[in-house]
C-alpha cells in the first residue's frame, strides 16, 4: 500500500468533519483518501544544509463547497509565522468562500491580508520573521493562483512550463518602483542578492511587519481555465526554483511520470535534484495532476 506522509507544521493530526477533509502533519493511506494518491498528488521535503527546517505546506479538499486547495509556505527568522500561515489561511478562505461575499480572487485576496493582520494576535512575534505563500486553489476547471515572495507555481501545459507567478523579489523593476516610492531602498552588497533596506530579499511575504510598507502581504492572483492540454502542476519554494529553472522542472517531472505514474516519485525527483545542483535551503515540492 502507498503511504504518502505529509508534513505540516509540528502536528501529527487528521481531520474529517462530514464532507471538509483537511490533511496536515498525517501519513494517510491512498486506499483510504483519493486526495493522497500517488497517482493524484505527490510532496517531498528536505531541510537541506540549513540548521532548522523552517517550510510549511497544506493540502485541503472541500468536498461541499467543491474545490481543493494546496499550499506552500516557506519560513525566514523562525517557522512560527510559516506553521501559523500554513494552519489558518485555509480556514479564513474556507470562511470567505462560504459567505458567498466574495469572488474566489477577492477571497484570496482578503485570506492574505486578514491572515497577516491576525498574527497581531499570537504569542510569537510576526515584526521580524515571515513567510513566503504560494497557493492554488482549483474549482469548477478553473485554477486560481495566489503568492507572495519567490515561491513559485508553473504549470506543465502540452510540455511547456508556464509560470502561473512572478518572483516578488526586490530587483523586479514593478518591485523595486513600489519600494522606493514609499521611501524604502534597495541594496545589493558585494556577493549577495539584492535585498529591501539591505535586509530581506524578497518584497512581499506574510509577516515581516518591521518592514511595512515596504514589505507587504498583499498577493498577487492568476486565474486560468483548466484544459485537456494541462498535465500537471508544481509548487515548489525557492530551495529548487533557485537551482533548477521552470522547463527544467517541468522536464524532469515529466520523465518520473512517463516512466512510473507516481507523483510522489516525481516531487522527490524534483527535490533530489535542487540538492544535486547544488541548493543549500530548505526545499518543498509538491505535483497534482491536472488530468483527474
Amino acid at each position: 500500500m502507498f503511504l504518502l506522509t505529509i508534513v505540516l507544521a509540528a502536528v501529527r493530526a487528521l481531520c474529517l468533519a462530514g464532507q471538509f477533509l483537511i490533511i496536515y502533519c498525517v501519513t494517510c493511506s491512498a486506499q483510504d483518501f483519493s486526495i493522497c494518491s500517488s497517482q493524484w498528488i505527490g510532496f517531498a521535503e528536505t531541510q537541506g544544509l540549513r540548521r532548522t527546517m523552517e517550510d510549511a505546506h497544506s493540502i485541503i479538499s472541500n468536498n461541499e463547497l467543491g474545490y481543493v486547495f494546496f499550499g506552500i509556505f516557506d519560513g525566514h527568522g523562525g517557522r512560527e509565522v510559516a506553521d501559523y500561515v500554513a494552519q489558518n489561511l485555509y480556514k479564513t478562505l474556507e470562511s470567505h468562500i462560504a459567505k458567498n461575499e466574495y469572488t474566489i480572487t477577492q477571497a484570496l485576496h482578503r485570506s492574505f491580508i486578514d491572515t497577516h493582520k491576525d498574527l497581531d494576535k499570537q504569542f510569537f512575534d510576526a515584526n521580524q520573521q515571515g513567510c513566503t505563500v504560494v497557493t492554488a486553489l482549483i474549482k469548477n476547471g478553473i485554477l486560481y493562483s495566489a503568492h507572495v515572495g519567490d515561491s513559485r507555481a508553473v504549470i506543465a501545459s502540452a510540455g511547456r512550463a508556464i509560470a502561473l507567478s512572478d518572483d516578488h523579489k526586490p530587483d523586479r523593476p514593478s518591485e523595486k518602483k513600489r519600494i522606493e516610492q514609499c521611501g524604502g531602498t534597495v541594496i545589493t552588497l558585494p556577493n549577495d542578492v539584492p535585498r529591501v533596506n539591505g535586509i530581506l530579499a524578497v518584497t512581499r511575504a506574510i509577516g515581516d511587519k518591521a518592514l511595512f510598507p515596504y514589505v507587504i502581504p498583499n498577493p498577487e492572483i492568476g486565474e486560468k481555465t483548466l484544459t485537456s492540454d494541462d498535465d500537471f502542476l508544481i509548487l515548489a519554494c525557492d530551495g529548487v526554483w533557485d537551482v533548477i529553472d521552470n522547463q527544467q522542472a517541468v522536464d524532469i517531472v515529466k520523465i518520473i511520470l512517463r516512466q512510473q505514474n507516481d507523483y510522489g516519485k516525481a516531487a522527490d525527483a524534483l527535490k533530489n535534484a535542487a540538492l544535486e545542483r547544488g541548493s543549500t535551503d530548505n526545499i518543498s515540492v509538491m505535483v497534482v495532476n491536472l488530468k483527474k
